[in-house]
């Protein structure tokens, strides 16, 4: 949560030949400007968006995401932690939905 500091994980990191942890990502978090950091040069950005734009304390929402599209320079961004508000407008989203099965290549 937001309290400060983001929750974020570390950047990736080879767990065994040819499989690679995830990360950076977000946790449960509000807005930071951290977010940039964490995102800089990063092949993949795995992030929240709760919402589509409403308002929920320690949490991202879409909106959040696209109003810093510009300064978010993963080569990658998906986006997960969906609330069914989210989930009705995927199809609307300006970064790549989760879905069961998805696999992506970085």
């Amino acid at each position: 949560m937001n309290h400060g500091r983001p929750r974020l994980r570390a950047r990736p990191h080879r767990t065994s030949p040819g499989a690679v942890a995830p990360g950076p990502h977000t946790g449960d978090t509000a807005w930071t400007s951290t977010l940039i950091d964490a995102a800089a040069d990063a092949d993949l950005l795995i992030a929240e968006a709760y919402y589509q734009d409403k308002n929920i304390p320690h949490h991202l929402r879409h909106a959040d995401l696209d109003a810093h599209r510009d300064q978010l320079t993963a080569r990658h961004i998906i986006i997960t932690h969906m609330s069914a508000d989210m989930l009705s407008h995927q199809h609307e989203a300006s970064f790549q939905p989760a879905h069961d099965g998805l696999t992506i290549t970085v």
